[in-house]
């Protein structure tokens, strides 16, 4: 508004900004006012000094997100050194890195997007540039808006925010909307995200080692009874065998930690994550099976005797597996974890032999006490086995 007048303004405007307040100043003109020109001759009348009130939740929230190793950049309209004190007194970390982007191009704005957290005078499309240039840095970036002139760069972002109260075109093309307008609602909006990852991480490796071991079974079955004709042993389970390890150490346990609260930190790529807690369980119950079919022959199994060995022990490796990915406990899990490991003893022992609709149901056969004994001693060390497939494998690939 005044141009080639501002200068003897400048000192006091600028001791308002630096208190955080907005300035506006209303001055007078005898000249013609056209549309597009800006008169000359500006007189100032007064300065209008407005401070922003910051909500009492904002701290909090801004602390939140440092904590989580996130770094907030405010990118503003305003008076860069306006926002700055505004953003230093909400918490923003690195709040006195500020600078005007007016003027600025858009190689200018990336070559300077990293260096500073507080950006003032900034257009739509310095927006925009802003949020790429981030994203090239590989940087996760999620941007909040309420106007028009947050679209280009709302629409930039991996996430965008929009605020229920603010322009209908910015919530239709954001990703999520507040609708109480509060960003204090992030924290809960990040919580109910990690808790969805994580526990869908925890749940699908209940559910994988399962299909892994099968699949891998399946082929190595089908191998060793190519090689070894004369031992004439078929694959181990039936469909009904593996009820305990469906029910007790899937099903149920996998229903109760995906509606756990979570709010750990989501780390690394999903499916890398999932194979490493899923793959050193699948690779211990083949291992164990291998090592079975090896013994079959010195201590004479029968097949009802190599499957009731066979379920009893993979069961229990489905249990140790359900046991690390349980962790940490809570009272909750405790109690389900205990619970179905009682359940799955109790249907071996007393509901090994039951019947239903007139055919054996578990087919669990008695052992004697040789066969229990080594069993015994199978499971003692599966743990251990286990721990070793996860060292093994996945040490050595971090270190790759």
């Amino acid at each position: 508004v005044l141009t080639d007048q501002y200068d003897k303004v400048k000192s006091k405007v600028e001791r308002f900004a630096s208190q955080g307040c907005r300035v506006l100043v209303l001055a007078h003109t005898n000249s013609q006012i056209k549309e597009n020109v800006t008169p000359k001759n500006m007189k100032v009348l007064a300065l209008i000094v407005i401070q922003d009130h910051i909500r009492e939740e904002a701290s909090a929230t801004i602390d939140y997100f440092r904590n989580n190793g996130v770094e907030v950049k405010v990118i503003s309209g305003d008076n860069a050194m306006t926002v700055s004190e505004i953003a230093g007194r909400a918490g923003v970390e690195n709040a006195n890195r500020f600078i005007s982007l007016e003027g600025l191009s858009d190689e200018e704005v990336k070559e300077i997007a990293l260096d500073y957290t507080v950006f003032g005078r900034v257009t739509p499309s310095q927006k925009r540039v802003l949020v790429q240039t981030l994203k090239e840095a590989n940087k996760t970036v999620a941007m909040t808006g309420d106007g028009v002139n947050d679209i280009l760069a709302l629409k930039e972002a991996d996430c965008s925010i929009a605020m229920a109260s603010g322009s209908e075109a910015v919530r239709y093309v954001s990703h999520l909307v507040l609708l109480d307008s509060n960003f204090a609602s992030m924290p809960k909006v990040v919580a109910e995200g990690r808790r969805v990852i994580n526990n869908i991480e925890r749940t699908s490796t209940l559910f994988l080692v399962k299909t892994i071991f099968t699949v891998l079974l399946t082929i190595m079955y089908l191998v060793l009874g190519k090689v070894f004709p004369e031992v004439g042993i078929i694959y181990p389970f039936e469909a009904s065998q593996l009820f305990l390890i469906e029910f007790f150490a899937i099903g149920l346990p996998a229903t109760v930690l995906a509606l756990q609260p979570n709010t750990e930190r989501v780390k690394g790529k999903f499916l890398s994550n999932v194979l490493k807690s899923t793959l050193p369980g699948a690779l211990t119950i083949v291992f164990f099976h291998a090592l079975m079919y090896g013994l079959m022959s010195i201590f004479n199994w029968e097949q009802e005797v190599y499957s009731t060995i066979a379920i009893i022990l993979t069961t229990t490796i489905c249990l140790f597996v359900l046991y690390r990915v349980s962790k940490p406990f809570n009272l909750l899990k405790t109690f389900v974890y205990i619970f179905v490991t009682v359940a799955c003893f109790v249907g071996v022992v007393f509901f090994g032999d039951v019947t239903l609709f007139g055919k054996p149901f578990l087919k669990i056969a008695e052992l004697n006490r040789e066969n229990t004994i080594l069993l015994l001693l199978l499971i003692q060390s599966a743990y251990s086995v286990m721990l070793l497939f996860d060292q093994l494998f996945f040490k050595r690939k971090s270190k790759n």
